[in-house]
């Protein structure tokens, strides 16, 4: 989920109830003199690299959209489907790796 601050927000941080709040995609802008935080977020209830990978990932794509994505890409293969199909697989994996070495980067 997109989410904007007036402070330069943590990458991350406990919420106060169990769960863990993961920012990334953290830019700042100014706007009317005033220095703005916007990021990415997500909410994981477990500390840990492989669980907020997958909160992370679940903020970009849902199952059912990423298994379209595979779908369309494997037909485009097959050439069911034009080769242009295959572009929102290949784009939506790009944002991934980009996700998870941010993720790799944090917890290394």
């Amino acid at each position: 989920m997109k989410a904007s601050y007036d402070h330069e927000p943590l990458k991350l941080e406990p919420v106060g109830n169990g769960s863990f709040c993961f920012r990334w995609n953290i830019q700042q802008t100014t706007v009317e003199g005033n220095d703005i935080w916007t990021c990415d977020e997500t909410i994981a209830w477990k500390k840990t690299k492989d669980e907020i990978t997958r909160c992370a990932i679940r903020e970009i794509v849902t199952p059912d959209q990423e298994m379209k994505l595979i779908n369309d890409f494997n037909a485009a293969n097959a050439e069911i489907l034009p080769a242009s199909s295959k572009q929102p697989y290949l784009d939506y994996i790009a944002q991934r790796d980009i996700l998870k070495a941010d993720i790799d980067n944090y917890f290394a």
